[in-house]
């Protein structure tokens, strides 16, 4: 009986990973396959982000190039493609960005200042540093 419990809970975990693997292959299909691309002088970043952001496009995925700036490395601009997920279900969706934010020690730095111990964001409401 113990086996029986034991099979029927790694059958389940193995049928959620095929539905969540089915729901983002689009994703996954298309950074595979940009990947295959050689960097050289004349096929750069830029170049392997717009790449991947027309494949998404295809499988219907909205994305953003993004330039950024490494960290520790000052005057070096980088390429890089953002999508925007939904944490509430998990879905790549377009929105229109107002701020911009990262986690650090349990507070949301912003562009427009500092969240702190807030679930929801209200752009008005954000005290500032």
């Amino acid at each position: 009986m113990a086996i029986i419990a034991i099979l029927g809970a790694i059958n389940v975990v193995l049928v959620r990973r095929v539905i969540i693997f089915n729901q983002y292959s689009g994703l996954v299909d298309s950074l595979e396959e940009v990947k295959k691309g050689t960097y050289s002088n004349k096929y750069q970043c830029l170049d392997f982000s717009s790449d991947l952001q027309k494949k998404l496009k295809k499988q219907g995925i909205d994305s953003r190039i993004s330039i950024v700036e490494p960290e520790g490395k000052n005057n070096e601009l980088h390429a890089v493609v953002s999508i925007l997920i939904e944490p509430q279900t998990g879905k790549a969706v377009s929105y229109k960005t107002v701020d911009s934010c990262t986690s650090e020690s349990g507070k949301l730095v912003c562009e427009k200042g500092i969240v702190e111990d807030e679930n929801v964001y209200v752009a008005n409401r954000i005290e500032k540093e």
